[in-house]
């Protein structure tokens, strides 16, 4: 059995308190991974042609205008985590302490 199978196999068996903790963590990990990644990819380069892209489509008029978190990822983790336990039956906050940057400095 493979380390996949073996984590798929392990989540089934947790208790939902268990799983919410998870999902929790997971998310953050996840989170982190994406910053660590654009961090990297944004001073490279890798992204400019992309924002070209959407630079033109905005100036178009083409876009649509989403609804976006002014803050810190912290502070809205930290709201959205709440809410998240809350709604599990969880004691808040369940959150473990992960980096997070708004971007280069």
């Amino acid at each position: 059995m493979g380390n996949v199978e073996n984590i798929e196999r392990q989540i089934l068996q947790l208790s939902a308190d268990e799983l919410a903790e998870f999902r929790l963590w997971f998310g953050e990990f996840d989170a982190e991974l994406w910053d660590r990644q654009l961090d990297s990819d944004v001073p490279s380069g890798k992204l400019d042609a992309l924002a070209r892209e959407a630079l033109r489509a905005h100036a178009a008029g083409t876009t649509t205008k989403l609804w976006f978190w002014i803050g810190t990822h912290a502070e809205y983790d930290k709201i959205v985590g709440e809410q998240y336990a809350s709604a599990c039956g969880l004691r808040p906050p369940l959150m473990h302490n992960v980096r997070r940057t708004n971007g280069p400095s």
